[in-house]
């Protein structure tokens, strides 16, 4: 009896701990964003000027806020998912799941590309655990893989060019027009670098070494949603961005990004990669490997817009990673509810299941209207900017779009397709779906008509 009563204060208490800081990050991305909140703050010196400090930026703040309302939410989510897990397995999970959106906030407010560094690397190693977390061989082969991934292009790549650039310049700050601008390389050192960074940041997903992405799908469906589908990917993004704005400068990679041929070969890195994960999605019958594939299409869209280094589309590029990171998570999220309910991952079995779970499906519904940028979903006035400044500025991009959406038209609507089309199976029986799980689903699908409005971010 008295193991019981501890066993139970033991689970409210680790419940409440990570819910005060869920709540706590929440609390502080909204302040940010609002503008209440702003600092620069050094925190350790390094060497030199070398040195850990943290800082509120525009985009930073948009991206910290994407982290802190999800976590929030996704947290609610985890508490349904992972209600069968014995206590101290569900106190790990969430320890790591805390641990990993911390790490991606800190991202968010990096002062320097060496604080950046430090904290895209230890997001790195948090959500390994997690990928493992179940310890059978598939999932620890996938979390090699991802490991591999990521850690070898980082190391190999990423971290000798931010050595480069604090031998040229002397410090690893950011700056407006990009501290490399007065460094006196040549187009050719520049070309190169910027090709090192960006295949040096893994987390993009950048094609050909996208492969640890639908790997990693094989996490649970809350690590899958928060951290693959948003919180690393989008770290990999605003790094990208950080990186081309205030390292590079717009101006100075425009003016030398196009001696391979006379091309732009970093938009067509994005485009190409657009186009093959729409193509290759076709083919997956699994509703996760689809969302995989599709995270991969829109990543290489947003890597494209921000080659386009105009300051106008690349401005938007945050706000396109914002809304783009609510819908998708909509999608895994009521897949999850989805695979709760009937224990299936393909489409092909869940036909005419629709009527029988009808708020997960219904979601998942939801969340292609979003992620097609219809409107009453928190992309539609994102992508309309977006193609409104394509017209002039890159038709071929902008084509590329209309291609990704036209595809995800039919890869994803097939799933409500046979949910809703196709014949019911016959005595079916439904698992039951705990109702936090479908709490959180409706939070985050208000967040989308709150952005659609123009409630939060307007443009």
């Amino acid at each position: 009896m008295i193991n019981k009563i501890k066993q139970k204060i033991s689970i409210y208490f680790f419940d409440a701990l990570f819910g005060i800081i869920s709540s706590s990050l929440l609390i502080v991305s909204v302040l940010m964003n609002l503008g209440y909140i702003k600092f620069k703050q050094h925190i350790v010196q390094i060497s030199g000027s070398i040195s850990i400090s943290f800082a509120t930026t525009p985009n930073g703040t948009i991206f910290g806020m994407l982290i802190g309302t999800l976590y929030f939410c996704s947290f609610i989510y985890c508490l349904g998912y992972n209600k069968e897990f014995h206590n101290s397995a569900k106190s790990r999970f969430n320890a790591l799941y805390a641990f990993s959106a911390i790490s991606a906030f800190c991202v968010s407010i990096s002062e320097n590309l060496f604080t950046m560094f430090i904290f895209y690397e230890t997001l790195t190693l948090s959500t390994y655990p997690l990928i493992c977390f179940t310890k059978n061989k598939a999932s620890i082969d996938a979390a090699r893989k991802y490991l591999l991934y990521l850690i070898i292009p980082s190391l190999s790549l990423l971290l000798p060019s931010i050595m480069f650039i604090y031998h040229k310049c002397g410090n690893l700050n950011f700056a407006t027009d990009g501290i490399l601008t007065g460094a006196g390389l040549k187009a050719a050192e520049i070309e190169v670098l910027y090709l090192c960074m960006l295949y040096g940041i893994g987390k993009i997903a950048a094609i050909p070494f996208h492969g640890w992405l639908p790997t990693a799908m094989i996490a649970s469906t809350p690590v899958s949603g928060l951290l693959h589908a948003v919180a690393v990917v989008k770290t990999g993004i605003f790094m990208l961005l950080t990186i081309t704005y205030n390292t590079f400068g717009a101006k100075l990679l425009k003016n030398s990004l196009e001696l391979f041929f006379g091309i732009n070969w970093a938009a067509w890195i994005g485009i190409l990669g657009a186009i093959i994960a729409s193509l290759v999605a076709q083919k997956k019958y699994e509703i996760k490997a689809r969302l995989a594939y599709s995270t991969i299409a829109h990543l290489s869209i947003m890597i494209a817009l921000i080659a386009t280094f105009n300051e106008d589309i690349m401005n938007i590029v945050m706000y396109y990673a914002f809304a783009h990171g609510i819908v998708k998570i909509i999608l895994f999220y009521s897949n999850g509810i989805i695979y709760k309910a009937t224990h299936e991952s393909s489409y092909i079995e869940l036909s005419g299941l629709g009527n029988l779970a009808p708020f997960g499906f219904g979601a998942f519904l939801i969340g292609i209207i979003g992620i097609l940028g219809i409107h009453g979903s928190a992309m539609y006035h994102i992508k309309h900017e977006i193609i409104h400044h394509l017209i002039h500025e890159n038709t071929i991009i902008m084509l590329t779009i209309f291609f990704t959406s036209l595809s995800a038209v039919v890869y994803l609507g097939k799933i409500p397709y046979f949910a809703f089309c196709r014949p019911t199976k016959q005595n079916y029986e439904l698992h039951a779906v705990d109702y936090r799980m479908k709490i959180s689903v409706s939070l985050i699908i208000i967040l989308n008509l709150m952005m659609y409005f123009k409630i939060i971010l307007p443009l």
